[in-house]
């Protein structure tokens, strides 16, 4: 079951490099994750959002990030290696359960899989933060999103980057 979703081929409007992130756990894998452009999908949600204001007599128009969505009830995890507020740029137009998982924060790492470890940004994060969506969206229990996290080795007390006395 792949729970880390990724929208791709947005109108041949995007060309954006990929990463790859791979974590096995028994209920779940997690693979080729593919980035998107997210300022270009928020921008033409935005575009008819303000359309749809300025028609209110007429049938709401539909942003392409929903309609590629639409019907698809499972959870969403963004992961990214730049700050949380791109890929929040899209999560008003998202109905299901968002979690975003970036590097908010100074941090000094000599490779990009320890900066992704310093900001829990891993493949083990995000498989944990999958798990927790799923138990948000009703698919799994809360125990067994925390058995996960114990089970990925990650610390549910450690504070977060940008706390200064971590």
């Amino acid at each position: 079951m792949v729970l880390v979703k990724h929208v791709n081929n947005l109108v041949d409007r995007v060309n954006f490099k990929s990463d790859i992130v791979a974590c096995n756990h028994e209920d779940f894998l997690v693979e080729n994750v593919e980035s998107i452009l997210v300022t270009i999908v928020a921008g033409e949600a935005l575009v008819v959002e303000r359309w749809n204001r300025r028609h209110p007599d007429t049938t709401p128009r539909k942003a392409w990030l929903q309609e590629q969505l639409e019907g698809d009830r499972a959870p969403i995890v963004a992961a990214s290696d730049w700050m949380t507020a791109m890929p929040d740029l899209i999560a008003p137009w998202i109905d299901v359960p968002y979690l975003v998982l970036g590097t908010d924060g100074f941090g000094l790492s000599d490779t990009r899989e320890a900066l992704r470890a310093f900001f829990s940004v891993d493949a083990a994060h995000i498989a944990a933060a999958a798990m927790v969506a799923l138990s948000r969206n009703g698919d799994r229990s809360a125990s067994d999103a925390a058995a996960a996290i114990k089970e990925l080795g990650i610390d549910p007390e450690l504070q977060p980057v940008f706390v200064l006395d971590r």
